[in-house]
């Protein structure tokens, strides 16, 4: 896998606005056909060219879907979006939070080694290593968790779940990582929110509060990746094993 994002891109909503460069309005035909001849191309409405202004900011392996879009067809979004996030630059601390598209359940298995390949790029490269954050995330937010029951071995799980969970020694790999709390805690608000057994609920909960780093990331993880409520269980499951 290269060491840089191999895909990102936006999806935004707008008329097809464009002007020829060479047509003033008032001016005869025979005038802009000649300037026609010398003066070639088109001004671009801002909303037309949206798609390229969100996708040049973007700092990750992500489709990112304009918030208007959400706004207007919830109903659309909800089936076809989830929140994700990226680091603007190594030196930010505050994850961007964005609209990402879901992956379509037919491409996950295209996936499977994405876990592997992350670690194995964040042995040469940290820095690139966070452009992968935003895809982790939302192949996490891709599955359904809705038929699952806790598992003592694990076998069980889908395969976000059970890679995530394997051992202790998975999850000190990945917060070492820029952002790497993050899918931890999106995993959770996933379970929590496709999931009735709560005991499956609980058992990542107790995984995570077992981890410092993951347990000190619980304050700043940002809302919409795991709302506050959750990510407060995950604090109290930690103190209650102090009584």
């Amino acid at each position: 896998m290269a060491a840089k994002p191999v895909f990102k891109g936006a999806v935004s909503k707008s008329e097809a606005t464009y002007y020829d460069f060479a047509e003033l309005k008032g001016q005869p035909e025979n005038i802009i056909q000649k300037r026609k001849t010398k003066l070639l191309g088109y001004w671009f409405s801002k909303d037309f060219v949206l798609p390229a202004i969100l996708e040049k900011s973007l700092k990750g392996v992500t489709i990112q879907v304009d918030p208007r879009i959400t706004k207007e067809h919830k109903d659309w979004a909800e089936a076809n979006c989830s929140f994700s996030a990226y680091f603007a630059s190594e030196s930010t601390r505050k994850p961007t939070i964005i609209h990402d598209l879901l992956i379509r359940s037919e491409s996950l298995s295209s996936l499977e080694t994405l876990l592997r390949q992350y670690l194995l790029l964040s042995r040469n490269s940290r820095r690139y290593s966070r452009y992968y954050l935003p895809l982790l995330i939302t192949w996490i937010n891709s599955y359904d968790y809705s038929d699952m029951k806790y598992d003592r071995s694990g076998n069980e799980y889908k395969l976000p779940l059970r890679q995530l969970t394997v051992s202790r020694q998975m999850a000190s790999e990945i917060v070492q990582l820029p952002g790497g709390e993050l899918i931890y805690y999106a995993l959770l608000s996933k379970l929590e929110r496709d999931c009735d057994d709560q005991k499956l609920v609980q058992f990542v909960i107790d995984f995570i509060s077992t981890n410092k780093r993951l347990l000190a990331a619980a304050a700043f993880v940002p809302d919409e990746i795991c709302d506050r409520e959750l990510r407060c269980r995950v604090n109290e499951t930690r103190i209650d094993r102090l009584f």
